[in-house]
């Protein structure tokens, strides 16, 4: 109930208190003035009746009036509410509400660690001696060769290779041999792709595997049918 509210119940029970005082005085009690309404009679001429009316009116407009002050109550109540329980990035009276928790979380959150740079492949490059030859696991005797290497991108080297040995006739046989090697998918492959020895047929790519330090390397593949292992030198 507001102080407007309360000045009007007042002012209503002061007019019923003059209204009463009126008639108990009776001070006019001459020229009667009835006025019918509503089939009561009322005696407009004596204003003891018309204050003690006019009162009780007053009194009673607070009550019929809607109560402002509740409504304004409920309203501060639910924005207050609203405001307590916002979600992140709501938006009251022109203000953003952000939430701590989202802001702690993200600061927590671990930094995936970096990955390390793949290795870089060692590749076999310049010139290398034959220092050993085996053939089905039995070594040959009297075979000399000399290989240069040249990487070309990919993971793949190029090589030329030169390989002499005396046949049963004791006659020196040099051949040449030329052809490439590769890494792929962590294996290598290797593929001879020319050769001046009259027995040379092509056999496309075969499983290499490869062996190598700064020093020395290690070759072991298929060919024609026999496990060929060749151990080389390096020389530059």
């Amino acid at each position: 109930m507001g102080t407007f509210d309360v000045i009007i119940m007042l002012a209503g029970g002061l007019l019923i208190i003059a209204g009463l005082v009126l008639f108990v005085s009776g001070k006019r009690e001459t020229g009667k003035n009835n006025v019918e309404a509503f089939g009561i009679k009322v005696d407009v001429s004596n204003p003891s009746i018309l204050l003690i009316a006019l009162g009780v009116i007053l009194l009673l407009v607070p009550r019929l009036l809607p109560d402002n002050s509740s409504d304004s109550s409920v309203n501060t109540t639910g924005e207050q509410t609203l405001g307590n329980n916002a979600h992140p990035g709501t938006v009251i009276r022109n203000q953003t509400v952000h939430s701590q928790a989202a802001e702690a979380t993200a600061a927590e959150k671990p930094t995936p660690p970096s990955l390390p740079a793949p290795a870089a492949i060692l590749l076999p490059s310049g010139h290398y001696e034959l220092i050993s030859y085996q053939e089905n696991g039995i070594f040959a005797n009297g075979i000399e060769g000399v290989m240069a290497m040249q990487p070309s991108g990919n993971n793949a080297v190029n090589w030329t290779a030169q390989l002499g040995g005396y046949n049963d006739f004791g006659q020196m046989m040099v051949y040449q041999y030329a052809g490439y090697i590769q890494k792929r998918g962590g294996n290598w492959v290797m593929m001879i792709t020319g050769s001046t020895e009259p027995t040379y047929i092509n056999q496309g790519e075969t499983p290499l595997q490869l062996s190598l330090t700064e020093d020395e390397m290690t070759m072991q593949y298929q060919y024609l049918g026999s496990l060929i292992t060749l151990a080389w030198e390096k020389t530059d």
